[in-house]
């Protein structure tokens, strides 16, 4: 399978070397597709060998005044087969030599799910056809990992005045560990119901040749309330007092996550009450928090 379609990447290349776009066109159902070189082409075909079309060939490449014209026989598609797993996946698995299976893709998605939640996210699993037994393919299955995937930095965007305790305990949660694909939704469970920022969206990642950085687009939330009626009037004594209620409730106004209730009423018969609860999570930066009444 390798051997075909490297003569063919070779053949191609040199046979349309200046031509701009390629055809491809399918002998039993004369559909169509465009690619924009040999190398283009090839992969279209590849991927036809490795996802059920393990008998893909091509039947001839034709030069035409509309440019060069492919024309392939992808044969019929498979789903059961033998597998012949690699060292590798036999150890992984604990699979034998070979195994006989009536889903193929099923198979495929199992090795690539496993290897996504080591931290290998683009691995892909290949397939070599190694001929036909008693009427189905013989594949020889193997994976290529490709770079393990960890996450190294959180990135805040929108609300980025967030504690720094709070910062990093995100940090020591997720950085530095294999980033699966499970990552984004459990930072955006834990994050789903708290009490002082939002998700403003999902969060997201950028994948670059060197690094993981996962962004975390928040919002603070607006949770101050204000509830009370004040007047004023006389006391027994004929002076001048305010009178009433106030409940104010401050969520977060210094960014650290604090909370400051007063309450405070106020009768000319009953004097004066006042009661004053602060929680504040973070002190110093750390995780120790101080919580007070009076």
């Amino acid at each position: 399978m390798k051997f075909r379609f490297s003569f063919f990447l070779f053949w191609i290349t040199f046979f349309c070397v200046a031509q701009q776009g390629l055809r491809l066109r399918d002998s039993s159902s004369g559909k169509e597709v465009i690619k924009k070189d040999s190398a283009a082409a090839v992969q279209f075909l590849d991927s036809l060998a490795q996802n059920r079309y393990y008998l893909t060939k091509v039947l001839s490449v034709e030069n035409t005044h509309a440019g060069t014209l492919i024309i392939y026989d992808k044969g019929k598609s498979f789903n059961t087969g033998y597998i012949k797993p690699d060292g590798e996946l036999q150890q992984t698995f604990s699979w034998p030599e070979e195994i006989y299976t009536k889903n193929i893709d099923s198979l495929r998605s199992t090795i690539n799910s496993y290897f996504a939640d080591q931290g290998y996210l683009f691995n892909r699993v290949k397939s070599d056809y190694g001929g036909m037994k008693n009427g189905a393919p013989l594949i020889h299955l193997s994976v290529e990992k490709n770079d393990r995937r960890t996450s190294d930095a959180l990135v805040f965007k929108e609300y980025e005045k967030v504690p720094w305790r709070f910062r990093r305990n995100l940090e020591l949660q997720y950085l530095g560990k294999p980033y699966q694909t499970n990552t984004l939704r459990r930072l955006q469970n834990e994050l789903r119901n708290h009490p002082f920022v939002a998700l403003i969206k999902g969060p997201e990642t950028l994948f670059t040749k060197d690094s993981t950085q996962v962004f975390l687009t928040l919002q603070k939330k607006k949770s101050n309330t204000f509830d009370g009626i004040v007047g004023f009037g006389n006391d027994k004594n004929e002076k001048f007092t305010f009178n009433g209620s106030l409940n104010l409730q401050f969520r977060n106004v210094f960014n650290s996550f604090e909370s400051i209730d007063i309450y405070w009423q106020r009768s000319p018969d009953r004097g004066q009450n006042f009661d004053l609860k602060t929680d504040v999570p973070y002190l110093f930066r750390s995780n120790v928090g101080g919580d007070r009444k009076s």
